[in-house]
């Protein structure tokens, strides 16, 4: 084994033993696809429907739509996730249903929700998102765990835009661990149109017994059917490239990001406009 090969190794281990279960919770560091989500921001144009799965009182400003995505650990065998979503608007009321699996060399979570968001004066909305999980380890299965997030958004001008979401999660008890605790985290994100080519975004993450923790992405808008974004993230450090364009019907998403003791992640969705609103 070289020793870029163990230093692989060993940062991957360190990097699993920051992170905290459930898998691909609410935090920002509950999995590295999380990132790209992050990435994906998109509450003051709508285009992009995987906002409401990170903020649900965005989903009543959504567009309409179905996406899948993809995302691969590409230095750390087995590491994947398959996701999707689906989002309706009609008048003041958004619905939505959402999937994800991500599977590890030891360890998989299923992941399942369905949400509703609802405009509730002008310029303010509220969104919930009610849901189970599983998470199971080789030699160990776990069973359902039921989650909720409520989310807030609110137009403080024409400008700028926050959001707001609480997780609460029934976390198992892991491996030798029988007893049951509870998982929250607060998230809130701002936006801010800088011009009408850029918008910086600025996510705050606070969970119990953690750090705060943020991350800043800066998106410019070099046409109207092209944007590109730029993320970091001090703690664990993490720096993310992504880009969507409009592709026919299809909004092509891409995301690409490095975290140097892991290494890279690749991120690919794919979201197409559905009729029923």
């Amino acid at each position: 084994m070289s020793w870029q090969t163990l230093l692989k190794v060993v940062g991957t281990i360190c990097f699993l033993a920051h992170m905290r279960l459930p898998i691909d919770a609410q935090s920002m560091t509950g999995s590295p696809f999380r990132y790209t989500q992050l990435g994906f921001l998109d509450s003051v144009g709508g285009e992009s429907i995987l906002t409401g799965i990170v903020y649900p009182a965005a989903a009543v400003g959504l567009k309409s739509g179905a996406v899948l995505s993809v995302g691969k650990m590409l230095e750390v065998s087995g590491w994947n996730q398959l996701a999707g979503c689906f989002s309706s608007k009609k008048k003041s009321i958004g619905i939505g249903v959402h999937f994800s699996v991500e599977k590890l060399a030891t360890s998989s979570q299923m992941r399942t929700g369905i949400q509703v968001a609802r405009v509730l004066q002008n310029e303010l909305s509220i969104g919930l998102i009610m849901g189970v999980s599983s998470v199971a380890v080789t030699g160990y299965k776990m069973e359902l765990q039921p989650f909720s997030i409520l989310g807030l958004q609110t137009k403080l001008s024409d400008q700028l835009t926050a959001s707001f979401a609480l997780t609460i999660e029934s976390q198992p008890g892991f491996l030798l661990q029988k007893s049951k605790s509870l998982y929250t985290s607060i998230l809130a994100g701002t936006q801010l149109n800088v011009s009408t080519a850029v918008t910086a975004v600025l996510h705050l993450q606070k969970t119990m017994n953690a750090p705060l923790e943020w991350m800043a992405f800066l998106s410019y808008f070099p046409a109207a059917k092209f944007r590109f974004q730029l993320g970091f993230s001090p703690n664990p450090q993490w720096w993310m490239l992504c880009a969507s364009f409009l592709l026919n019907q299809f909004t092509v998403q891409m995301g690409l990001g490095v975290q140097p003791l892991v290494g890279t992640l690749s991120h690919l969705s794919f979201q197409l406009p559905t009729p029923i609103k």
